[in-house]
């Protein structure tokens, strides 16, 4: 079944128009933030996100999922527009301000979305729709790239910021059309009703968020150490741009392949991305030939995502076995929260061993990932 574009997938590609971001850090710097300022900025926002999650949650519930997306659009306008006045008027409290919102705005999009989408599609087509939604901002983003450099040379960070601007705008225009929310969808049959608080003693919903914190922490190993590979390698870090961006164009097969699999076939698909994933990690960790490498740079991020889709469709099962579908939202917000909690957990851990270096992680994260994946495979 071929999905069709909407308003949805349309605010997705304008909100992946960042043109700023190759010079995100540039943007806070040039108007007078020192590097110190720049990561209290973005604990701010880590920090927005963390508290504000299960609120969040609770809101979207009540007030409905379409509502939610119209304020997700808005909130993101206003926090590119306060980015853009504090680069303007070079001014920290504007930036905390902007943090602030920027962290706001993921919480309100955080399982609103999955919620959305859970409903408005059936069990065949649920992940594909999602694969579809994550493809049209990964697009916008290889749009931003590509033109990014053009841009920059035209008008400077303010074309940049003006750009990313008009198109915040025309995400929060198109947010309006959104469909309507659609009846509650329930694929497994509730086998207990002991509220939220009962995820908590779920063993599968604490191993699904064990292993979407691997993920996660596989995904900032990526940004973190492909640069640092290159480097070994004798390899300009120019080669960045080009690698980001033919990762970024591979990892939007992830719809076609989803769109011909069956339900019954997602748990195997999750042993065989979690397998290839490792094995990716261990050949980019210990691998000192050029050519390998930067296959594994391509590949990995496609057959982790193949992995984190497995981990959603979970959990929104999980959900409805626990009697919480009306509740989907705030349900889904409680598992990022705690997600995030051991992610942070772990990069707490990791700051005083990080002189272990990039083989040591790599293994650590590809052995932890194919055990978790490996028990969600046994256990139904």
């Amino acid at each position: 079944m071929k999905l069709k574009l909407d308003a949805l997938d349309m605010a997705s590609f304008l909100n992946g128009l960042v043109f700023f971001a190759p010079v995100s850090l540039l943007v806070r710097t040039m108007a007078g933030i020192s590097l110190s300022q720049f990561f209290l900025l973005q604990a701010v926002i880590s920090c927005t996100i963390f508290a504000g999650e299960i609120p969040c949650g609770i809101i979207t519930d009540r007030i409905g999922y379409r509502r939610t997306l119209i304020i997700n659009q808005l909130l993101n306008l206003m926090a590119v527009a306060l980015l853009f006045a504090a680069f303007t008027v070079k001014s920290m409290t504007v930036f905390l301000a902007e943090a602030v919102i920027e962290g706001i705005a993921v919480c309100s999009a955080s399982g609103t979305v999955d919620a959305y989408l859970y409903n408005q599609t059936t069990e065949d087509t649920y992940l594909a729709r999602m694969a579809r939604w994550g493809n049209c901002s990964e697009a916008g983003f290889i749009v931003s790239t590509v033109a990014y450099g053009g841009m920059f040379a035209l008008g400077g960070i303010p074309l940049l910021l003006a750009g990313t601007l008009v198109a915040r705008i025309a995400a929060a225009v198109c947010s309006f059309w959104i469909l309507p929310d659609a009846p509650v969808r329930i694929t497994e049959p509730a086998v207990q009703n002991k509220g939220i608080a009962a995820l908590l003693w779920n063993r599968r919903c604490w191993l699904a968020m064990i292993t979407s914190g691997c993920l996660t922490v596989a995904g900032i190993l990526i940004n973190f150490f492909y640069v640092d590979k290159l480097a070994q390698l004798n390899l300009n870090a120019g080669w960045m741009t080009g690698i980001i961006l033919a990762y970024t164009v591979f990892s939007m097969l992830d719809e076609p392949l989803l769109r011909h699999l069956q339900p019954a076939q997602y748990r195997p698909v999750l042993m065989l991305g979690a397998v290839i994933s490792a094995s990716l990690m261990v050949i980019f960790a210990l691998c000192s030939q050029p050519v390998p490498v930067l296959c594994t740079m391509v590949l990995l991020p496609f057959s982790l995502s193949l992995c984190g889709f497995y981990v959603t469709d979970l959990q929104n099962r999980i959900i409805d076995e626990s009697g919480q579908a009306e509740h989907r939202a705030t349900c889904v917000s409680l598992m990022n929260m705690i997600g995030n909690g051991i992610e942070i957990a772990v990069l707490l851990a990791s700051a005083g061993i990080a002189g272990l270096g990039l083989v040591f992680w790599y293994l650590t994260v590809a052995a932890v990932l194919v055990i978790s994946c490996g028990v969600l495979y046994v256990i139904k």
